[in-house]
């Protein structure tokens, strides 16, 4: 009742999906955070904003989804300030919201560095150009509480990656960090190993879908080849789709035999095929921290997967995610052996006893 009547000085009509989420909840007997609260599709203008204060004096949210809201300068303003002084969520999705501009993004910096409960903020397909990504990068630099920064094409090729990398560089909160689909080249690729060499509280680097190449890899790589335990280092690093060859398994190579921080590597969708690793033998073989190998749609062959099948008998840490459609690796006795397909159909139907354990990785793309 309390937010129709907000809605009725404002102006504005009641949003029913909020209606219909705050229905039977028993605010008023509960300090804990709820669930979440999901807007996304909705559209916001700055009345609508300014009634959700009635909600959030009352209400904490884990999540708050402002998704493809149409959220403008004067809206987000007044929502981020909001957000800001009733510490109304710990994760906050602005996704899709083209129209908040640079007064829009100053708040934003505000309740990032002010509010001490926010841990994730995920702005996917937002465009930060150089002009806006400066007002987020003022808070990264100081420091914030932030753990999940999603920034999924978000147009930061260029210039806006220099500025953000620089400010990430100071950071020492942040442990997940995505940017996929930003259109990253290898000249991008430098920045990012400049950030990696000098943060070491950065866990997980996701840049999928973006065109770094073998030569940013190497980028990469030189920056991993200085992360060792225990000062920290980066733990994951998802390169999935971005145009690598079997050239970039020198860098890889490299990074493996001295790096001791990274745990999982996925190299996915990328046209780097069996001799790629041909070239990734020393480096899989000495390096003891590395899980988890990721390289479905790689279009491996039966020499790649003999290859891989000799990766694990030396490496028994190792897991790979893969998929051939000649072969499969089993595990037998200890050891992992590669049959093929039909082959290993064939003795799985005859003899389970045989095949103590079935080793088939990842036959999708998840």
């Amino acid at each position: 009742s309390n937010y129709i009547r907000s809605c009725e000085k404002h102006g504005v009509n009641p949003v029913r999906s909020v209606l219909v989420q705050l229905e039977g909840l028993p605010y008023e007997e509960s300090n804990e955070r709820f669930d979440a609260l999901d807007l996304r599709f909705e559209t916001l203008q700055l009345g609508s904003c300014e009634a959700l204060e009635e909600i959030f004096k009352r209400v904490q949210f884990e999540k708050l989804n402002l998704d493809n809201t149409g959220l403008d300068d004067e809206a987000s303003v007044a929502l981020f300030d909001m957000i800001e002084y009733y510490e109304a969520a710990t994760n906050i999705n602005i996704s899709n919201n083209t129209n908040i501009g640079s007064r829009g993004w100053q708040a934003c910096s505000r309740m990032l560095k002010r509010t001490k409960c926010l841990e994730q903020l995920e702005c996917r397909n937002t465009p930060l150009d150089e002009s806006l990504i400066p007002q987020l990068s003022r808070a990264l630099r100081v420091g914030t509480q932030l753990q999940v920064l999603k920034l999924e094409k978000c147009c930061l090729a260029g210039r806006p990656i220099v500025i953000l990398a620089a400010a990430l560089k100071l950071n020492t909160t942040l442990k997940e960090l995505y940017l996929a689909e930003n259109e990253f080249t290898s000249i991008d690729a430098v920045q990012l190993s400049g950030l990696l060499k000098c943060n070491v509280t950065l866990q997980l680097l996701d840049l999928s879908n973006n065109m770094l190449e073998d030569a940013g890899v190497g980028h990469l790589c030189d920056a991993l080849c200085e992360q060792t335990r225990p000062s920290g280092g980066l733990a994951i690093l998802v390169l999935w789709n971005n145009r690598l060859r079997s050239g970039s398994a020198y860098h890889f190579n490299k990074a493996l035999k001295t790096n001791n921080t990274l745990e999982m590597l996925n190299v996915g969708h990328n046209e780097v095929r069996d001799d790629f690793l041909t070239g990734l033998i020393e480096g899989l073989t000495l390096n003891r921290n590395l899980l988890r190998l990721g390289m479905q749609s790689t279009h491996l062959t039966s020499a790649g997967a003999i290859t891989l099948s000799q990766i694990m008998n030396g490496n028994p840490n190792l897991q790979v995610r893969y998929y051939c459609e000649e072969v499969i690796i089993v595990k037998c006795n200890s050891e992992y052996r590669v049959l093929n397909v039909g082959s290993f159909l064939y003795l799985y139907k005859i003899s389970k006893r045989f095949i103590r354990e079935i080793f088939v990785l990842c036959f999708s793309e998840d």
